[in-house]
Order: C-alpha cells, then sequence, then structure tokens
C-alpha cells in the first residue's frame, strides 16, 4: 500500500467542540477554553514524534506528519486500522490496543530493518469515566538520527557557522572526530579547531555534553505537513 493510499484513511481529528465532556480537574476548563479551533492539531503536525490516534474500534483518526512518514515501514493501515509490518509483530500489536481498551498502557518494540521502533499505546479514556470515547494514542519513538531542523536551529542560536553545523549535525549523529575529517575531506585538526569553537559558542565542557544537549533539544519536525 503506498502513503497515497493510506492517507485516504486518515480523516481530520474532530474539533474540541465535537468531543463528548471529559473528567478535567475544575482549573483545567478555563485552560482549556482559551485554546482557539484547531491549535491542537497544528501543535501535533509541529511534534518530531509519530502520534497517532485511533477511535474504540481502532480505525485510525488522525495521524501527524512523522506518523504518516512511518506507514510502510513498521505499521501499516489495513481498511483504515493499523498493523504491524511484519508478522511475528502483529499478535503483539493486536493484544496490545485490545489491553488499550480496558484502560491498561503497553510499550512494545515493532521491528524495522535491523533497528526497532518502540510503541507506546496510550489509552485515552480515564478509568473512573464512563461517558468518554475509548480512544486510543499510540506514539512511536524517534528515529536514532538527530533531528536535522533542531540542529539547524540550535546552530544558529549559538551562532555557529555553516561548517561548524555540518560538524555538529555529523557528531550527532553518531561520527567521530576523525570519520568527521574523513567525510568532509579536511584535515582532523581542523575538525578538532571546529569541535573547540562549537564546545566555546555552546558553553559545553566537552563533546559528550554537547551530544547530550542536542537529545534532549525540544522534539520538532522539518516534515513537510501532508493533507489527509
Amino acid at each position: 500500500m503506498t502513503l497515497d493510499d493510506t492517507l485516504s484513511f486518515v480523516p481530520h481529528l474532530r474539533r474540541a467542540s465535537d468531543r463528548r465532556a471529559v473528567h478535567r480537574p475544575p482549573h483545567a476548563d478555563a485552560c482549556a477554553s482559551a485554546l482557539p479551533p484547531g491549535v491542537l492539531m497544528r501543535v501535533l503536525d509541529e511534534i518530531g514524534w509519530g502520534v497517532l490516534v485511533l477511535d474504540g474500534g481502532h480505525q485510525l483518526r488522525y495521524a501527524n506528519p512523522v506518523a504518516r512518514s512511518a506507514l510502510g515501514q513498521t505499521i501499516a493501515l489495513v481498511s483504515g486500522r493499523i498493523v504491524a509490518c511484519h508478522g511475528d509483530d502483529r499478535e503483539p500489536l493486536r493484544r496490545a490496543l485490545a489491553r488499550a481498551g480496558s484502560g491498561l498502557r503497553t510499550m512494545l518494540s515493532l521491528a524495522h530493518g535491523e533497528t526497532a521502533t518502540m510503541v507506546a499505546i496510550v489509552p485515552l479514556r480515564h478509568a473512573d469515566a464512563v461517558d468518554e470515547d475509548d480512544e486510543i494514542l499510540v506514539l512511536l519513538s524517534r528515529p536514532a538520527t538527530a533531528d536535522p531542523l533542531a540542529i539547524q536551529l540550535f546552530a544558529g542560536n549559538h551562532a555557529l557557522t555553516d561548517s561548524e553545523s555540518r560538524v555538529l549535525a555529523l557528531l550527532c549523529n553518531g561520527s567521530c572526530p576523525n570519520d568527521i575529517a574523513s567525510e568532509l575531506g579536511v584535515a582532523i585538526t581542523t575538525i578538532r579547531t571546529q569541535l573547540g569553537a562549537i564546545r566555546s559558542k555552546t558553553r559545553t565542557a566537552n563533546l559528550r555534553d554537547l551530544v547530550q544537549r542536542i537529545a534532549t533539544l525540544p522534539p520538532m519536525t522539518s516534515l513537510p505537513r501532508l493533507r489527509a
């Protein structure tokens, strides 16, 4: 199934005004009432984690761009329902979705080539609520590589040069200084000088601290928005 085929199954998430009443603390209504229509969907579209929302029958109701890009890799759509792409993962995913209907959360691993995508299955219905939809939240782990948009913004915020930004991106994607020098076709001394400049501008003590800072940046997506 192609991506264009799968998108035909992805309806827009219902607006807050169309949802049934949910159990919330008294102060939550004041906060929620200030949220303009459509803002929640735009927020989810900007998050660099795969986010899907299923209804009680496990039909896909919403997928943000990152989740849509994962369709056909670890998960796929069959008649509007998500299934695991690999046969060994299909029954564990089915059981996890069934448990969500009983209010239980599950974390499982879905194969994708030589790596695995961690998937969290989260029931959105409160355990003590009786008048809510049995909707299910599915969260996909981030790719192992660093978020290019987050690195770009981080580099700009710390006034890194273009060459320093390239070195930073390669470093955060697992390359060692020697590999970076080889890939960029420059001397290792040049890379060490640039890494020193990066640490100075970002006020990090060492390369480990620098990579850790990048790893904890807010998840953002540079993927184009896809019309559902």
